[in-house]
């Protein structure tokens, strides 16, 4: 009744539990975006980035500022530690810059805090066209209903949190004014957009009296058609006259022409080629992505019966991957226990041993769903890792309790008393080792970092499952074998099995007359390891095929978007040809704030292409015939293994960094670049480098209008004026709104077309009826393309990457580069980059597995009560390190957090078995037994259960290790170590922990003697 109440609670604990990709991971960092259209980056640097980066220095717990500044963005990263309350830290952040508000342009926009949240990816991306209007650009119609019909809909679903509109065309009411026209009457621009919204008031007024009531009045002087904006009239400041003579001023339709339009598009999102509008979804936190997931698919099926023309389709989900790599995690616990029971049945030859083991797998199953379920947890690829690694382990408990009560059987008591007797008498053990294994997870989730935020949920699933396996071992298992009929004594010893004891006894004897040479041996293996572990391939995180991959177009700045739709067009057809794909997702330009700043890519002259390959399509295969395809397209080409688009690519890729990143700062930009360009010339002749460039776009045109202020004064114009004269030359002047039926339509003030495509029309822009260069000069340049900064000052950023498994030969080598060429006065230099976040990681994750062993050594010595013994025990320990280091080496898993959590989950595995044989000794020589007596004794009584528990628990990880199905390499790597480690391991210990305690007794011995 217990196992049935505990399995109905189970079954509802995971009918509550969500299911999404990955923990939430509050990775500790911010973005602080600020836009302000059409600026220069060094306006923008000296204006906005330089005050944000100011107002937030004093930020508690930040480590690390970054900015870049280019045309019409600042973009602010900061960095903080791990482990900071990042919804306290963006809460101040945000007071901070509110306080900021004032002093920055009042062109630029309010500062947006963003939280850089892989879980905060969107988790869907709906793709809207006009199926009436074939693969034209979206109209009006259609965007108005995806932003006032399909958005809405979206958004009122339990566990969407927000829909972000990517793309489409919005109505706009231009004023295109003729210059000729506002010469005549000695007006500008300004004064157009100026009256606008003089005209179009509307506002609140105070109250009247009327009698004894007091009634509220406004006014309301809203324009909201076009035909009233035309006849709006423009009267010129005091002083201005017309050309011959007469008060200035007329109406809004002798200036120019109301076009009631669309505006210029930012930024075009395609899907297979179909010019689209995109909604990317973004999941609310704690929400079921899956169930999320399923109700937009019903809400769009319900969108696409209403609305017959609109064409509706889901243009990429993260739910596919998810619930494959959910459902290859459960297939990986099922398969691991299936194996483990049949070793069992192999070795005891009867079924009910094997059952009474298995029925402790769901009743620990369930239980573990159940705590997940009151911690909070959630079901995720790392979650249900943990529960395959404690499957993996969790029978071990049960096997030992089994195999313990059918050797009281075979001695001939009866079923109760031989069950009662062989649970009592591993009690201990299992405890221990158990509690050893649960400690030794704690650190996991101690270290810091992407590891700790990742795998602290694989960590506590494994040790719910294991404390649930425990007590289902101590109490499932001696119930149901007190029930075996006493005639039957199931798991009889074979002659086989007596063949194996018997080899085995030789071979320890044979170990016990050789101390010394297995003592060197082990040394001389511990050793070999170590150099191969030194050569090891190095990385924070393997890389995991999602089934998709990115294309990155890069045209010479100043691209218009249209020649940069057109080349994404060629490629999206080329990809579409390429054998294996499955969809393309293609978004070009720039977006707008209201999209967000990390909705697309930056520029007009960028593009981004997500490319999704069929499930059975190998994904390198496809990536290479990609390239191929692409070869000849103008423009440079990137394409990229790891998609960022979804939560699991996005912390994969961390911060994007190359292998190695050379920051030179320094308040010399021109001193910094060329000491950067040194640098690079220098390292592309390092043979461990690849890829050698200087992160700087260099400089693109741009015009610089400079007042002359006696001119301008002569003439009664400002520098607001040039200002307002140039703006209309170039993207318009905000002039407020119209009041529609549909809602608010902005209204810019602009010259017409005809007059914004020349220099030589914008030096006779009219400002207050004179020329602009009559007031201004007007003068091409050039500017810096983007300004980085690092920590407050301006940094050129050197990146490269790494010769295959050549990391670390790498960083000695750029080291010993900048030390030959020196560093200039006033020049700072620093080395960092995936080489950095390694060695982070690394320092970190060893640190956890010294804490393991430490302890794991407090647990075994409060177990033996001694300080020495646990010493023994602990021998396991470095001789599984050796199997874990070859596997690695073997398999080319190379190390990584991810292996190297898998080591430190190991010092609580290896040493169980050492455990249960350590205590039996002891039992034996408190019986009075000899040292050698006692060691072969527990060599024949234990040889069997440490087989079974080795062998069920490498073929419970064996699913894992293989690393098959999607989403199993980000698990392979720790399933790798610790399969290598349990089987080296385990064959060394069988012969190395006699060997130890008989030395440790003998020297115990001599010093009691003396």
């Amino acid at each position: 009744m217990g196992c049935m109440a505990m399995t109905l609670a189970g079954a509802a604990a995971l009918a509550r539990l969500p299911v999404r990709l990955l923990p939430d991971i509050a990775y500790p960092v911010l973005l602080v975006a600020v836009s302000d259209p059409d600026a220069a980056p060094e306006e923008i640097e000296r204006s906005i980035t330089e005050p944000v980066e100011r107002s937030l220095a004093g930020t508690p717990a930040l480590e690390e500022v970054r900015s870049v500044a280019r045309t019409g963005w600042s973009l602010t990263t900061l960095r903080f530690a791990w482990g900071t309350d990042m919804e306290l830290a963006a809460l101040g952040a945000r007071e901070r810059l509110d306080e900021l508000r004032e002093a920055l342009p009042p062109t630029a926009s309010r500062p947006m805090v963003l939280r850089r949240d892989p879980g905060a990816a969107p988790f869907m991306a709906v793709a809207l066209t006009d199926t009436g209007v074939g693969a034209g650009a979206p109209t009006m119609t259609l965007t108005a209903l995806a932003e006032h019909v399909v958005k809405r809909r979206l958004e009122q679903l339990d566990g969407v949190a927000e829909a972000v509109m990517v793309g489409g065309v919005r109505r706009e009411v231009r004023v295109a004014l003729d210059p000729s026209a506002l010469a005549r009457h000695a007006l500008a621009a300004g004064d157009v957009a100026a009256a606008i919204r003089q005209e179009s008031v509307r506002a609140a007024a105070g109250t009247v009296r009327r009698g004894a009531l007091r009634l509220a009045a406004s006014v309301d002087g809203e324009l909201r058609t076009p035909g009233e904006l035309a006849d709006v009239r423009v009267t010129a400041p005091a002083g201005s006259r017309r050309r011959g003579g007469g008060a200035a001023g007329a109406r809004l339709a002798d200036l120019g022409t109301v076009r009631d339009t669309v505006a210029e598009r930012a930024v075009i999102a395609r899907v297979d080629g179909r010019d689209a509008v995109l909604l990317l979804l973004h999941r609310e936190s704690g929400a079921n992505g899956l169930r999320a997931a399923a109700r937009v698919e019903e809400t769009l099926a319900e969108l696409r019966a209403e609305h017959p023309r609109l064409g509706v389709r889901i243009a990429s989900t993260q739910s596919t991957f998810v619930r494959a790599a959910v459902a290859n995690v459960v297939q990986e616990v099922l398969v691991g226990a299936a194996l483990a029971v049949g070793v069992l049945f192999l070795f005891v030859r009867d079924l009910r041993a094997p059952l009474a083991v298995a029925v402790t797998v769901p009743v620990a199953v369930v239980a573990t769903f159940s705590l997940l379920d009151l911690a909070g947890a959630s079901l995720d690829v790392m979650t249900l890792g943990g529960v395959a690694l404690g499957v993996a382990l969790l029978m071990d408990n049960s096997i030992v309790v089994v195999e313990n009560v059918l050797r009281h059987r075979e001695l001939g008591r009866a079923p109760a008393d031989a069950a009662t007797r062989g649970a009592e008498e591993v009690t201990a053990p299992i405890v221990a080792s158990t509690l050893t294994t649960i400690v030794v997870l704690a650190p996991v989730a101690a270290v810091g970092g992407v590891a700790a935020e990742l795998f602290g949920a694989l960590a506590l699933a494994a040790a719910l499952a294991l404390a649930a396996s425990a007590a289902a071992a101590l109490v499932v298992v001696p119930a149901i074998a007190a029930r075996w009929p006493a005639a039957a004594v199931p798991g009889t010893r074979n002659a086989g099995g007596n063949a194996v004891v018997r080899l085995y006894e030789r071979a320890v004897v044979l170990a016990l007359d050789h101390r010394g040479a297995v003592a060197g041996a082990c040394v001389a293996l511990v050793a070999i390891a170590g150099a191969a572990g030194a050569a090891l391939p190095r990385g924070v995180l393997p890389r995991v095929d999602q089934g998709e991959f990115r294309v990155t177009l890069a045209l010479p700045r100043g691209t218009p978007l249209e020649r940069t739709d057109g080349i994404v067009r060629r490629i999206d057809a080329a990809l579409r040809a390429t054998p294996g794909v499955a969809s393309v997702l293609a978004q070009a330009g720039e977006p707008t704030p209201s999209d967000g700043v990390a909705a697309g890519p930056a520029g007009p002259h960028v593009a981004v292409l997500d490319v999704r390959v069929h499930g059975v399509a190998p994904l390198a295969a496809v990536v290479q015939r990609a390239r191929r395809a692409l070869r000849g397209v103008e423009g440079s080409i990137a394409i990229q293994t790891t998609a960022p688009t979804t939560a699991l690519g996005a912390v994969l890729s961390g911060e994007a960094e190359d292998d190695v990143e050379v920051r030179v700062v320094g308040d010399d930009r021109g001193a910094t670049a060329a000491y950067a360009q040194r640098v690079a010339e220098a390292l592309r002749r390092v043979p461990e480098l690849r890829g050698v460039r200087v992160v700087d776009p260099g400089r693109v045109p741009e015009v610089r209008v400079r007042v002359d202020r006696e001119r301008a004064a002569a003439y009664g114009v400002r520098a607001s004026h040039v200002l307002a004269a140039v703006t209309a030359q170039s993207r318009g002047i905000d002039a407020g709104s119209l009041r529609t039926a549909g809602g608010r339509v902005p209204v810019v003030v602009a010259l017409d077309p005809p007059a914004r495509r020349a220099l030589d029309e914008l030096r006779a822009a009219p400002v207050r009826g004179v020329p602009l260069d009559a007031v201004a000069s007007v003068t091409p340049g050039a500017g810096p393309a983007e300004l980085h900064r690092v920590m407050g000052e301006r940094a050129v950023l050197v990146g490269a990457r790494s010769a295959p498994h050549r990391l670390r030969a790498a960083m000695r080598a750029v080291r010993a580069t900048l030390d030959s060429l020196g560093i200039p006065p006033g020049v700072q230099v620093e080395v960092g980059g995936e080489s950095e976040r390694i060695a982070q990681a690394f320092t970190a994750l060893i640190a956890a597995l010294l804490l393991a062993v430490a302890l794991a050594y407090a647990v075994l010595a409060m177990e033996f009560d001694s300080l020495v013994h646990p010493v023994t025990v602990l021998l396991s320990v470095p001789l599984a390190l050796v199997g874990a280091v070859f596997a690695l080496y073997v398999t080319g898993a190379g190390l990584n957090a991810v292996s190297l959590v898998g080591c430190v989950v190991l010092v609580g595995v290896v040493d169980n078995d050492a455990v249960v044989k350590v205590d039996f000794i002891l039992r034996m020589r408190r019986r009075g037994l000899s040292v050698r007596e006692a060691v072969l004794a527990a060599g024949r009584a234990r040889l069997r259960p440490i087989l079974i528990n080795t062998l069920t628990a490498l073929l419970g990880l064996a699913p894992m290790a293989l690393g098959l199905g999607p989403g199993a390499e980000l698990q392979a790597p720790l399933a790798i170590a610790l399969f290598g480690g349990l089987l080296v391991g385990t064959a060394l210990t069988l012969f190395v922990i006699p060997v130890a305690f008989s030395l440790v007794e003998e020297a115990r011995g001599r010093s009691r003697r003396a």
